[in-house]
C-alpha cells in the first residue's frame, strides 16, 4: 500500500479576494483558488475564493503535517479570528486528505522505524494519527470546521 496525505487550513469566502485575506491576516498562503477562475457558466467554478496554508511534503504523518500548519497559523491566530468574525460569509476549515492507493505515495517501511518503534507487517508507518490539545483549541478558537477525506 502506498500512502500520500496532506493537511491544510482554508478560509473560504465569496466576497473577499485571497490577496485581501493575506493582507488582513499577515500570512502568505501556499495555495489560493479564485472564485469563477475556471468557469462562470453553467455554474461558477470554483464557487468561492479559497486561501490555504498547507503541508503536503511526502513521508510525514498527519500529526507532523498538522504541526507544520499550526506553527504557521499560531503567530496570527488573533488576526485570523478577527478576520473571520468581521467578514460576512467567511468560513475556516482544517482539512486532512489521505490517499491509500497513490502510485506516487510512500511505500510501507519493512523495518522498525526509530520515530514509531517496532512495527508489525502490514502496519504502514503513516497510518494512525491524533490531534494535540493545542490544535483542538485552535480549531475551537477559530470556530473552524474539521474534515477528513480518505481515498483508497
Amino acid at each position: 500500500m502506498k500512502i500520500s496525505q496532506y493537511v491544510y487550513f482554508a478560509i473560504t469566502t465569496e466576497t473577499v479576494a485571497p490577496r485581501e485575506i493575506t493582507v488582513a491576516v499577515g500570512i502568505e498562503p501556499d495555495h489560493v483558488k479564485v472564485r469563477g477562475s475556471r468557469s462562470l457558466k453553467p455554474k461558477v467554478m470554483p464557487p468561492q475564493n479559497s486561501w490555504q496554508i498547507r503541508s503536503d511534503s511526502n513521508g510525514l504523518t498527519v500529526d507532523e503535517h498538522f504541526a507544520k500548519v499550526v506553527a504557521r497559523l499560531m503567530p496570527a491566530k488573533q488576526r485570523l479570528r478577527e478576520f473571520l468574525n468581521t467578514t460576512a460569509c467567511s468560513k475556516a476549515r482544517f482539512q486532512v486528505v489521505r490517499n491509500f492507493a497513490d502510485p506516487d505515495g510512500e511505500e510501507e517501511q519493512e523495518c522498525d522505524d526509530p520515530r514509531y518503534g517496532r512495527k508489525l507487517a502490514g502496519q504502514h508507518q503513516l497510518l494512525g494519527w491524533h490531534l494535540e490539545r493545542e490544535i483542538v483549541d485552535l480549531i475551537v478558537y477559530l470556530d473552524a470546521s474539521f474534515d477528513v477525506d480518505e481515498y483508497g
